[in-house]
C-alpha cells in the first residue's frame, strides 16, 4: 500500500490521475485534505485511454519520486487486468520507465536499495516479455524501445539480460527472446557496451585460468554475450567502423571454441561483419569492393568453414539442438587459425576507406591482442601470440621483441609435453614478424641460436614450428646482406660468444658439435626429426636454404666445399627420391660442365668426386652421416642412392669407412637376401669386395672397430651420429626446453 498525495491544484489532473490509478486498480492511497480515500473507492468513470496515457506522462514528470513504486503497483495490476486492459497497462507504465536513470546515478541516500528496485523493474519487464507472447511485439516496441533511448540504464539492463539469459541456458527459447530484444534496442551505443563488456569478461579469464574457455566459470556468459553480438550484427544500422578491431579481436578467442551453435555464431558474426563492409555505404573504391567479396566467398567456402571448425553441413548459427548446443570442439589447429586471421585482416585492409583508417583499425586491434598476450592464460594466449603474428606489419622494436621472449622464457621453464600449443604459437609470432625488425636490432643475430636451441628440444608437436622459424630467420639474416662477406658459420658463431655456456649445454645434450662442423650440427639436429613426425618437406627446405645461402660464397668451381658438406649430404637422399640431384648440384654451385662428368644413372659415379673431404674427421662424419640416413631411408631408390655413394667412399677413403663397416654389415646382408633390385644389391657386392681387397679392412680387429668408430665420433662431439636416429630416441625433452629457457635468459639480459 503507497501513499499518493497528488499536489496539483487543478481538479481535473488530480480526478485524472486517480482515475488513472482506479483504471489500473492498483492499491495506492490519496491525500484529499484530511482524508485517505483508496482509488477503487472513488468509483471515477474511465477516460479514453489516450488522454490517460497523457495524464501519466504528466504524473511521471511531477512525481518523479513515485516512479518505482508506482511501477511495481503497475505489474500487480497488469496480472489482475482482463487481457484487454493489460496493453492499456504497459501503456500507462511507459512515461515512467523513462524516470529509472533517476535511481541508478550515484546518490548517498539508499543507492543501493533504489538499484536493486530498478533491476527488480527490469527482471518483471524481461518475465513479461518471455512468457506474454500474445503482447510479444507491443511490449518490444512501446517497452523496450524506450528503455533503449535511456543511456544512464543500459549497462543495467545489459547486466540482466546476460543475467537471466545465462540462467536459462545458452541457446534457450528464453535466451534467444533476450537476444532478439537486445536487437530492438539495437543502437551503437548499445553495440558498443554489449562489444566492450565482452572483452572485458575475456580479459577477466585471465585471473582464474583454464586450459580451455569452455571450463573457465564464465564461459556460460561468453557465450551469451557472443549470441548478442551475433543478432546485433543482423542490424548494422548506424555506422559499424568503430567496432570491427574488437569484432574481429573476439573472432580470434573464440573462433571453434564451444559447441557447433557458437562456432557457427562465430562464423556467421564473420560473415554479417564483411557483408556489412560490403554494403556499408561508406565510400570504398570498386577494386576493394570486388576483394571483399572475394574474401566473403573464401570465408563462406566449404574448406575454409572446416577451419571455422563446422564439419555438419546443415548446421547453421540458428540450428539448436541437443546435439549443436553439446558437440564441444577440440583445440583449434594454430595455422588454421592463422589463415582465418589473415582472413580478417583482409577484409580489414579492403573495408576501410582510408589508409589511415586501416592503420587506425590495425593499431587498434594490436592493442586488444597485447592486452592478452602477456598474462598468463592458457586458452586465449597461444591465440593471441598468432594474432599478433599476422597484425605486426610495421617495424617491430625491441622492446616488444623482449615482451614476446620473455614470454617464451616462461613457457619452456614450465614445457608441458601433452600441450605445447603456447610456445608453438610464439614461434609462428616471430617467424611472421622477424622480417619487420630494424637490421640494428640487438636480438636479430641470436634469434638463430634461439631457433637452433628450439629445435634441439627434440618434441614431435614444436619440431615443425621450430624448423620454419629456424627457416625464417635465415631468410631474414641473408636478406639483410649479413652473410656477403663471411660465411654462415663465422658470421653466427661470432654471435654465440654472448650467450655463454648455455649454448654448449644443449650441442652436448644433443650430441652434436657446432663450433667445428657447423653444416654437420645444423644437418643432425634437423634429420633427428625425421623419426618423430611427418616433418620432411620442411626439413628438406631449410636444409635447402642454408646450402643455398652459404653457396652464393664459393670459392672453389667443380668441388661441394667442406663447410657446406653437411647439408648437401643430409638433402642427398631427398633428391635422389625425387630425381632432383642435377638441381640440388647447381644449387651447391657445381656448373653443367662439371655435372657432365658424374653418372646421373642408377651407379651415381664421379659424385664422391666433387666432394671437399680435407681430413679423416670430415669423412667419418660425412660417412656416418650416410649410414645413418639409410636406416632411416625408405624406399629402393633412396638405398641405392645411398649404397652406391658408400661404395665410392669405400674405395676413396678406406681407412674411414673400415670404422663403420661393421655396423652397416648387418643390413647390407639383409639386402643381399631380401632386395629384389639388382641395382642395389650389385651396389651392396661392390662394398663387400672393397672391403675383403682392400688392406684396411683387415688390419684392425672387429672389437677395435667398435671402440674406434665410438671414439672417433665422441672425440668429435657428434656421438649422434652413431645412433640410428639421430639421437632422437635418447632426446630429454623437458632438460632440453630448460636448456632453451636458460638460454632466452641469456638472450634477454643483453638490453
Amino acid at each position: 500500500m503507497a501513499l499518493l498525495n497528488v499536489g496539483s491544484e487543478d481538479p481535473a489532473l488530480r480526478l485524472a490521475a486517480y482515475n488513472l490509478l482506479y483504471s489500473l486498480g492498483l492499491s495506492f492511497r490519496f491525500d484529499i485534505g484530511n482524508q485517505l480515500l483508496n482509488a477503487k473507492d472513488l468509483c471515477i468513470p474511465s477516460n479514453s485511454s489516450d488522454f490517460i496515457v497523457s495524464i501519466s506522462e504528466s504524473l511521471a514528470q511531477s512525481e518523479i519520486h513515485l516512479t518505482l513504486e508506482f511501477l511495481n503497483e503497475a505489474f500487480i495490476g497488469f496480472l489482475k487486468s482482463s487481457e484487454p486492459m493489460r496493453q492499456l497497462c504497459l501503456d500507462y507504465m511507459v512515461p515512467w520507465l523513462k524516470n529509472l536513470a533517476v535511481f541508478v546515478r550515484h546518490s548517498p541516500d539508499d543507492h543501493k536499495k533504489n538499484l536493486s528496485k530498478t533491476k527488480d523493474v527490469i527482471r518483471l519487464l524481461i518475465d513479461l516479455t518471455v512468457r506474454r507472447v500474445e503482447l510479444y511485439k507491443h511490449i518490444q516496441a512501446r517497452v523496450w524501445k524506450t528503455i533503449a533511448e535511456i543511456d544512464d540504464i543500459i549497462n543495467l539492463v545489459i547486466d540482466c539480460f546476460v543475467q537471466y539469459s545465462v540462467e536459462n541456458g545458452v541457446g534457450s527459447v528464453q535466451a534467444e527472446i533476450i537476444a532478439d530484444t537486445l536487437v530492438t534496442m539495437s543502437s551503437v551505443s548499445i553495440r558498443g557496451k554489449v562489444i566492450s563488456r565482452m572483452r572485458r569478461v575475456i580479459e577477466r579469464t585471465s585471473i582464474q585460468p583454464c586450459r580451455h574457455l569452455i571450463e573457465h566459470p564464465s564461459w556460460n556468459e561468453i557465450a551469451v554475450m557472443l549470441r548478442f553480438i551475433l543478432m546485433l550484427s543482423f542490424n548494422n544500422t548506424g555506422p559499424v567502423m568503430p567496432y570491427i578491431p574488437e569484432i574481429f579481436h573476439i573472432v580470434s578467442i573464440l573462433v571453434v571454441t564451444g559447441p557447433t551453435l557458437i562456432r557457427s555464431s562465430v562464423h556467421e558474426l564473420v560473415v554479417n561483419t564483411i557483408h556489412t563492409l560490403c554494403t556499408m555505404g561508406i565510400p570504398l573504391v570498386d577494386e576493394n569492393i570486388k576483394k571483399l567479396h572475394f574474401v566473403l566467398n573464401d570465408v563462406c567456402d566449404s574448406k575454409n568453414r572446416v577451419s571455422f571448425g563446422l564439419t555438419k553441413q546443415h548446421a547453421n548459427a540458428f540450428t539448436i539442438t541437443k546435439e549443436t548446443t553439446t558437440d564441444f570442439a577440440e583445440s583449434i589447429d594454430l595455422s588454421s587459425l592463422q589463415n582465418i586471421i589473415r582472413l580478417l585482416l583482409d577484409a580489414l585492409n579492403f573495408g576501410a576507406p582510408t589508409v589511415d583508417i586501416a592503420n587506425m583499425w590495425r593499431a587498434r586491434w594490436m592493442g586488444l591482442v597485447t592486452s592478452t598476450a602477456f598474462y598468463f592464460n592458457p586458452a586465449i594466449q597461444p591465440r593471441s601470440f598468432v594474432t599478433l603474428g599476422c597484425l605486426a606489419q610495421d617495424e617491430v622494436d625491441d622492446d616488444l621483441i623482449y615482451q614476446i621472449l620473455v614470454a617464451l622464457k616462461g613457457a619452456l621453464a614450465i614445457f608441458n609435453e601433452t600441450d605445447s600449443s603456447l610456445i608453438i604459437s610464439i614461434m609462428m609470432c616471430l617467424s611472421n614478424i622477424i622480417d619487420n625488425l630494424p637490421s640494428d636490432s640487438r636480438y636479430l643475430l641470436h634469434l638463430f641460436w634461439l631457433a637452433i636451441a628450439l629445435v634441439q628440444v627434440g618434441h614431435p608437436d614444436t619440431f615443425p614450428a621450430a624448423v620454419r622459424f629456424l627457416q625464417s630467420v635465415l631468410r631474414a639474416l641473408d636478406s639483410r646482406k649479413l652473410f656477403t662477406h663471411r660465411s654462415i658459420e663465422a658470421v653466427l658463431l661470432g654471435a654465440r660468444i654472448d650467450l655463454g655456456d648455455i649454448s654448449h649445454e644443449l650441442d652436448e645434450a644433443c650430441g652434436v658439435n657446432f663450433d667445428n662442423y657447423f653444416s654437420f650440427a645444423v644437418a643432425v639436429i634437423l634429420l633427428r626429426g625425421l623419426k618423430q613426425c611427418d616433418t620432411k618437406d620442411i626439413v628438406f627446405q631449410c636444409l635447402t636454404v642454408f646450402l643455398e645461402i652459404d653457396c652464393k660464397r664459393s670459392v672453389e668451381q667443380g668441388i661441394i666445399e667442406a663447410r657446406t658438406l653437411g647439408y648437401l649430404a643430409g638433402l642427398l637422399p631427398f633428391a635422389a627420391k625425387d630425381d632432383t640431384l642435377r638441381e640440388l648440384l647447381r644449387l651447391a654451385g657445381i656448373s653443367d660442365v662439371n655435372l657432365d662428368g658424374i653418372d646421373f644413372g642408377s651407379s651415381h659415379a664421379g659424385l664422391f668426386d666433387i666432394l671437399e673431404i680435407p681430413d679423416n674427421s670430415t669423412a667419418l662424419l660425412l660417412i656416418s652421416l650416410l649410414v645413418t640416413l639409410l636406416n632411416a631411408s625408405e624406399n629402393e631408390s633412396e638405398r641405392l642412392f645411398l649404397y652406391s655413394l658408400l661404395a665410392d667412399a669405400a674405395i676413396s677413403v678406406p681407412e674411414v669407412f673400415s670404422l663403420v663397416y661393421e655396423s652397416l654389415l648387418p643390413k647390407m646382408n639383409q639386402m643381399v637376401v631380401n632386395s629384389q633390385n639388382q641395382d642395389v644389391i650389385e651396389a651392396v657386392k661392390n662394398i663387400l669386395m672393397t672391403a675383403c681387397s682392400e688392406p684396411a679392412f683387415n688390419s684392425v680387429g672387429q672389437a677395435t672397430i667398435k671402440r674406434t668408430q665410438k671414439w672417433g665420433l665422441e672425440n668429435l662431439k657428434f656421438s649422434s651420429l652413431g645412433d640410428p636416429t639421430f639421437g632422437a630416441i635418447k632426446t630429454n625433452v623437458a632438460r632440453n626446453a630448460k636448456l632453451a629457457s636458460k638460454l632466452l635468459g641469456n638472450i634477454t639480459d643483453q638490453r
